[in-house]
């Protein structure tokens, strides 16, 4: 397999980014998932932990997703797809990495607003506002919930558009990132 992409194929670093950056987003929708309703306490307060390191390492590895991107562009399709279907597609990967970006900024910004710091795996802190802006917290914090729902949605249409040029269009646009025949 060959590392960089080809005018027409993913090579192996995009599709390791695709695949480590595409389940790290839905370990960390589940786990916000989770912890939303979980009482306060040690469980929680580590769960929170790992979601925040997480979402530190997710926006590093966004931001590398999204400047691998720009300098490969994406291949092109050597199959018939419709315009109106390559925009389409277009559009979600670029909103699914905005995403991937805008969401674990939202949460930093909401926990430094509020006054907490964000320890990355031990390693570092994140540092907190010098003052608390609990006003800029409350805003980051519904961006940060509503944006995971709309990501949520994004990630279904991606299934499932995948799952379509799969099984009904049998076109290879699936199998580009998959390895498959």
């Amino acid at each position: 397999m060959c590392a960089k992409d080809t005018e027409t194929k993913y090579g192996g670093i995009s599709k390791l980014n695709h695949w480590v950056i595409g389940l790290l987003i839905i370990g960390m929708l589940v786990s916000g998932v989770l912890f939303e309703d979980m009482p306060k306490g040690p469980d929680k307060a580590a769960l929170v932990g790992l979601h925040k390191s997480f979402g530190a390492t997710l926006l590093v590895l966004g931001l590398w997703r999204i400047v691998w991107r720009l300098k490969n562009g994406f291949p092109s399709y050597d199959f018939s797809i419709s315009k109106m279907q390559k925009g389409l597609g277009h559009a979600l990967h670029g909103l699914l990495m905005v995403m991937a970006i805008a969401l674990p900024i939202s949460g930093l910004i909401m926990g430094a607003a509020k006054g907490y710091p964000t320890s990355v795996f031990g390693l570092f802190t994140i540092p907190a506002f010098a003052t608390k802006d609990e006003v800029l917290g409350t805003l980051a914090r519904a961006a940060h919930g509503y944006g995971g729902n709309i990501l949520i949605a994004l990630i279904v249409v991606h299934i499932l558009a995948g799952l379509k040029h799969r099984f009904i269009d049998k076109d290879g646009v699936l199998q580009r990132m998959t390895g498959g025949k």
